[in-house]
């Protein structure tokens, strides 16, 4: 396993992606013995069971809420846990991960966002200069959440830290007086624009 910069961000995402994506052809549900059926869900025709079984794993952590983003839209949330919101990937995937030559990444948690972006292709432009360092973005800024984190498949987006930093700043969301838009949609503040 390459040894990366603590600031490498996005590659160490995409080594978690690449992992992923080398064990999709192999991986089949398997569960253990002890373990419930339901953290095991069945099997969906024409699916790579590791996206079936992350899909379930996300789906078990999403907390049911009311908190509106910036722009009025509804965000989909987790509990909070810690500063970085990693949680234990399923033994099974570790147990699989461990089995392949050479993976390039093994931890035993991940933030739920990093695997939200790998199930829906949300990946950092790695043509642009210095992509390495990016960090997944909140469009919406986490606006109006203190205990849960926005794991919103609309809001989820990777760029450099001073953009992701500059997302908070209030005039994005005034409302243009022209169009009557949020001044980040039409003048392009951000791209993409913040939520």
């Amino acid at each position: 396993m390459a040894v990366q910069n603590h600031n490498d961000i996005a590659a160490r995402f995409m080594d978690m992606c690449d992992t992923f994506n080398r064990l999709a052809p192999s991986y089949v549900r398997v569960v253990p013995l002890n373990q419930p059926q339901n953290n095991y869900p069945p099997t969906v025709p024409n699916q790579p069971y590791i996206i079936t079984h992350l899909t379930h794993w996300v789906a078990g952590y999403v907390v049911q809420s009311n908190t509106l983003t910036r722009s009025g839209n509804l965000h989909v949330q987790t509990s909070k846990v810690g500063s970085d919101n990693r949680r234990t990937i399923p033994s099974t995937i570790r147990k699989a991960i461990a089995q392949l030559p050479n993976p390039r990444w093994q931890a035993e948690k991940a933030e739920v966002k990093w695997v939200v972006c790998w199930l829906n292709g949300i990946l950092p432009d790695t043509n642009a200069q210095g992509w390495q360092q990016f960090e997944c973005s909140h469009k919406c800024i986490e606006f109006g959440l203190t205990n849960t984190c926005c794991i919103d498949v609309g809001c989820l987006c990777w760029e450099s830290k001073s953009t992701n930093q500059s997302r908070g700043n209030r005039f994005c969301m005034l409302q243009c007086t022209h169009c009557l838009q949020p001044l980040c949609h039409c003048q392009h503040l951000h791209n993409p624009p913040c939520e």
